[in-house]
Order: C-alpha cells, then sequence, then structure tokens
C-alpha cells in the first residue's frame, strides 16, 4: 500500500518547502460509509476491522502529531477532525 498519504511526516517534509501552512482533513465516511466499507472489504478484507475501530483516541493522536511536526517544520496547520472537535471554519 502507499503511505504518501498516511505518512504524515512524509508529507510535511516533501511539501513543506513549497507551502505557506498545511490543512488536513478526517476521513468523512456518512454519506457513503456502506460503499466505502464494501469496497474496502473487496479489495482490502485484511483493512475493514482496522478502518472500522478508528476512534476518537486515534484523531486525538494524529492532531497530536501534526501539530508537533507543524512546529518541527515551522509551518503553521489547520486541523479540520470533526473526531476531535477541532472541525471549525473561520
Amino acid at each position: 500500500m502507499d503511505r504518501s498519504l498516511t505518512d504524515i511526516e512524509e508529507i510535511f517534509r516533501e511539501v513543506s518547502p513549497f507551502v505557506d501552512h498545511l490543512c488536513f482533513e478526517d476521513l468523512n465516511l456518512n454519506l457513503c460509509r456502506k460503499e466505502v466499507f464494501e469496497a474496502v472489504r473487496n479489495n482490502f478484507p485484511e483493512l475493514e476491522e482496522k478502518y472500522k475501530r478508528l476512534s476518537k483516541e486515534f484523531w486525538v493522536k494524529k492532531e497530536k502529531e501534526i501539530k508537533k511536526l507543524g512546529e518541527k517544520y515551522n509551518k503553521p496547520v489547520r486541523i479540520y477532525f470533526k473526531h476531535t472537535g477541532s472541525l471549525r471554519f473561520k
């Protein structure tokens, strides 16, 4: 599986020289949950249970990781995670 979308530090490392800030949004499956899990079940059955168990704890951990990497790479971050309460639009 290509980790370029899930390796957050790689994202920072690769794009930081070219951007002023980074934005992150969690995966929102509300409108197509059934179809997404059917596709996962058919194409990546080993991941189905893992995806179903993604919890608030997972997203809180990712949010902390993103904030630390923002500091490390000296880039402001905007995080729109509905799972952590950071989903606020200005």
